[in-house]
């Protein structure tokens, strides 16, 4: 069974077959849970931390690469170019815990909301 991704982005809703599913992060404990729910939901995941996922990258391209809070600029940079040098059509999903944190050199095609801004859109 193929699945899918939909991002959504200010250029409408984004949907692609997903094959690979590559999230990086500080955090072991955020890794196993993220990578546990979209495992059940049959998605290959792969994940590591800043070094480990440049490496992946290296070896096998993803088409989805979420980056976590935890990551700073400079790493998100690092990473989102060598994710689309390995792979120009990927999405890059930036997960983000404060709304403070946009940068004029956005590097992801789409950033999560943060938990009150989810509470205060409904």
């Amino acid at each position: 069974m193929q699945r899918y991704f939909s991002v959504a982005t200010n250029l409408g809703s984004l949907r692609k077959p997903m094959d690979t599913l590559l999230a990086i992060s500080k955090e072991s404990d955020l890794l196993w849970s993220r990578s546990a729910i979209l495992r059940i939901a049959g998605v290959e995941v792969r994940t590591g931390n800043v070094s480990q996922g440049l490496e992946m990258l290296k070896v096998k391209a993803a088409d989805l690469v979420v980056l976590c809070h935890t990551l700073n600029e400079a790493q998100i940079a690092t990473i989102a170019v060598l994710a689309r040098q390995v792979n120009p059509v990927v999405r890059i999903l930036r997960l983000n815990a404060t709304k403070a944190y946009y940068s004029s050199t956005e590097v992801a095609d789409a950033t999560s909301m943060t938990q009150s801004e989810l509470v205060v859109s409904k």
